[in-house]
């Protein structure tokens, strides 16, 4: 009966643990201009670690004392507390998930810069790309921390112009679609430098033509 309530408390920490990575990948694909804390990320880690924690001694104390011992009971509650902070977790990324999947609506642009770049520790980041920007939007000078893609990982840096483009969101949550490098801008800076950059103005051209301009 113990081996059966534990088979069932492990299979449950993994399903916390798939929950939540995909919960991660929900907020950086469908993320809000308002932004993802960085300690929701952080306190569902701890949840996790807290789950993990009192599975183990769970299993030692059973062992060593009787299943109904007081220790017992407190660990359990424990474990409760932790899985209900994972579910709230979970259940907020639902919410940005509905909130994509049944936008409609059509996309806007703004350009902004990055005003800095932070990452997750290097060993949590070598399988799952974890990275926020300061999002310093030109037209009003506000600041926006956002959580990056994996793709927006790669191709972004500090001080770097970008375009964002904006979702008015199904749920009236204002999201993020992409955060781009801002093409024209680098072109225009080439072009400061070096006015006779046939490839800048190159691309210009193209670029102005996708857009009609």
């Amino acid at each position: 009966m113990i081996r059966r309530l534990l088979l069932e408390d492990s299979g449950a920490a993994v399903l916390a643990t798939m929950l939540c990575l995909w919960a991660l990948y929900a907020q950086q694909h469908y993320r809000i201009a308002a932004g993802t804390p960085e300690w929701s990320i952080a306190w569902a880690g701890v949840a996790l670690a807290v789950v993990a924690a009192c599975l183990t001694v769970r299993g030692w104390i059973e062992r060593q004392l009787a299943p109904t011992h007081e220790a017992v009971v407190a660990v359990d509650r424990a474990a409760t507390a932790a899985l209900w902070l994972v579910r709230l977790y979970v259940l907020w990324s639902v919410v940005l998930l509905a909130n994509a999947v049944l936008d409609g609506s059509s996309a806007t642009t703004r350009r902004a810069s990055i005003g800095a770049m932070a990452r997750g520790e290097a060993y949590f980041t070598s399988f799952v790309p974890l990275a926020w920007a300061d999002l310093v939007f030109a037209d009003s000078g506000e600041r926006r921390r956002v959580l990056l893609s994996p793709r927006e990982v790669r191709a972004l840096w500090g001080g770097q112009a970008v375009e964002v483009q904006l979702r008015a969101g199904a749920l009236g949550l204002t999201r993020i679609e992409a955060v781009l490098p801002d093409e024209e801008a680098r072109h225009r800076s080439v072009l400061a430098i070096a006015p006779d950059a046939a490839g800048s103005w190159a691309a210009l051209a193209k670029l102005y033509a996708l857009r009609e301009r």
